[in-house]
């Protein structure tokens, strides 16, 4: 069934439509829409930000490429949210989870003006996402029974009794101007770190995530006109839930801030479960609409009443006889939304007061978190230098994916430094043998190439070559300034995140470290001290960030 299609510009007819009545349809007396508007990994960007348009991004509609523009924010998704409902009779709005930690607002508020612009704006059913639970199971609790009008849900966490299983739910049944749409939250079973474990600080119990959904499908299938799925799994682990289960119309993913420019047809139904249930593979509409704000995705559905498609197990409920998907840009000629502007200004207010817009820096161009080769970045060589030197360890080590943002060229704010490093972590300094530290980067070898050979990590003190081939992976690693091997009896010392030295992330081999010493650090209070003693620009007084000068090619990666 070809049902896809990518809109480019979407959001100028959003923004004119008018509005239309919204009457309720009777089911099953025909065809008629539904209109789902997703969002997933919002991260606490409440505001709009300072980014340098890339090709991608603009040929999506959020700017103009290499132009710099302040992008996203809350009252301007929830002006384009509030815009796509009063052009349609049905709609529902859902996220897939991760909607706080990644800016200072966060460390600020704990999640609060997150929770209270969401509920002002009606989202419907958000899923448990990983980042969700980083105040810890008390703190989820706490501030989501005082500020969330939302349920926050998650079938594969059991109902066990501790304190975070009685502010989730498995799953939610919604109207949506006379449509019964059934809600299934998946939660990512792998993140946070140790959720597998029974002593979990969660009190987390997991079930068997394709067990516990279909569980909710049998459960709601003759209540509902339509089951969706609304997962923080990532891509792969939504393509594996759509074909190990059978009754899904559609899941909307995210977790890995892809922004899919076509919704994914996948058949559910696969060989084991057909076996099992005499089921028959049906399509079902896989959506992942980005990450930060920067887009809201709009997924039209056309419903045609359900003809014993699955051995009678949909009769009399709708089916999703068409598709499109549209990616609604929110670029700075989006409008705000006057009320929940208003609701936020206040927060605003007090990050500015705090100095979180006092500039920090001047960078000359764009300072990456990535580099486009896949080596090491400017943004990283810049961080893990800092921390080695602070400190005073032999090397340094964090994962790529740990630093969450560029900074963009010209002034630079500690908001800015704060979104690049947004986790409250404490330095760690680990004593691990050579031959310890040649397993970790062999291991990081196999990590980068089934990364399509993308460096896993930015280090310090040291330079690594990775060569990608599958499972024989390798790297070679030597003490930075010498053609010197890391010498296997020898021990050395590696600072690192907290997280990272517990096992987070896939660094396990972290946790059987000789010995190990708690800073009274940060990494972005240690970047902001060494950023503060640069050099001004010819450009600025400010400390300048030169991203040619700082990226140094410690990380080379050779395929095959």
């Amino acid at each position: 069934m070809a049902w896809v299609h990518f809109v480019v510009g979407a959001g100028a007819a959003l923004l004119l439509a008018c509005e239309a009545p919204h009457v309720a349809r009777p089911r099953g007396s025909g065809s008629t829409s539904l209109v789902l508007i997703h969002t997933a990994d919002l991260h606490s960007h409440l505001y709009p930000e300072r980014q340098l348009i890339g090709v991608a991004d603009a040929a999506r509609g959020l700017g103009t490429a290499g132009d710099i523009v302040e992008v996203g924010g809350f009252a301007r998704l929830a002006q384009v949210v509030r815009d796509i409902r009063a052009g349609t009779s049905h709609s529902l709005y859902l996220d897939s989870g991760d909607l706080v930690e990644g800016t200072a607002a966060f460390t600020e508020f704990g999640g609060e003006p997150e929770l209270r612009a969401f509920s002002a704006l009606g989202l419907g059913a958000a899923a448990l996402g990983n980042h969700d639970l980083s105040p810890g199971a008390e703190g989820f609790v706490r501030t989501h029974r005082e500020f969330a009008g939302f349920p926050v849900l998650a079938s594969n966490f059991a109902e066990n009794g501790s304190e975070l299983a009685t502010a989730l739910t498995e799953s939610v049944v919604l109207d949506a101007g006379g449509i019964s749409v059934g809600v299934i939250g998946v939660a990512n079973p792998s993140s946070p770190n140790g959720l597998e474990h029974a002593d979990n600080p969660y009190g987390v119990e997991l079930l068997a995530t394709t067990n516990a959904v279909q569980a909710e499908i049998d459960h709601l299938r003759m209540q509902v006109d339509l089951l969706i799925a609304l997962s923080h799994l990532g891509l792969e682990g939504d393509q594996r839930l759509i074909g190990g289960t059978t009754g899904l119309d559609v899941v909307l993913g995210g977790h890995q801030h892809l922004a899919l420019e076509a919704a994914q047809e996948r058949m559910d139904c696969g060989a084991s479960l057909r076996a099992e249930r005499g089921c028959r593979a049906r399509p079902v509409v896989l959506v992942h609409s980005g990450a930060l704000g920067h887009y809201v995705g709009e997924l039209d559905l056309r419903l045609t009443p359900s003809v014993d498609t699955n051995g009678g197990d949909r009769a009399g409920s709708f089916t999703v006889a068409s598709a499109q998907h549209s990616l609604i840009p929110i670029s700075a000629e989006v409008r705000e939304d006057p009320a929940l502007a208003e609701l936020l200004e206040p927060y605003r207010a007090r990050l500015s007061a705090a100095g979180y817009d006092a500039p920090s820096a001047f960078a000359l161009g764009l300072v990456e978190r990535s580099a486009q080769n896949g080596g090491d970045s400017a943004l990283g060589d810049l961080i893990t230098d800092a921390i080695r030197e602070r400190s005073l360890a032999d090397f340094a080590l964090l994962n790529t994916t740990g630093i969450r943002a560029d900074l963009p060229p010209g002034p630079l704010t500690r908001a800015m430094f704060a979104a690049a490093l947004p986790f409250a972590d404490s330095l760690t300094v680990l004593t691990l043998s050579g031959t310890q530290l040649h397993t970790l980067f062999n291991q990081q070898a196999r990590v980068a190439s089934e990364r399509k050979c993308q460096t896993p990590i930015q280090t310090s003190g040291l330079t690594v070559e990775f060569r990608c081939s599958g499972s024989t992976s390798s790297a070679l690693v030597r003490r930075a300034g010498s053609e010197r091997e890391l010498q296997p009896d020898r021990t050395y010392t590696l600072v690192t995140s907290a997280y990272l030295a517990d096992g987070g992330s896939g660094f396990d081999l972290l946790t059987e470290a000789k010995a190990r010493r708690t800073l009274e650090l940060d990494p972005l209070g240690v970047l902001m001290d060494a950023v503060s003693t640069l050099p001004s620009c010819p450009q600025s007084s400010l400390p300048c960030l030169d991203p040619g000068a700082l990226r140094d090619g410690r990380i080379a990666l050779h395929s095959g």
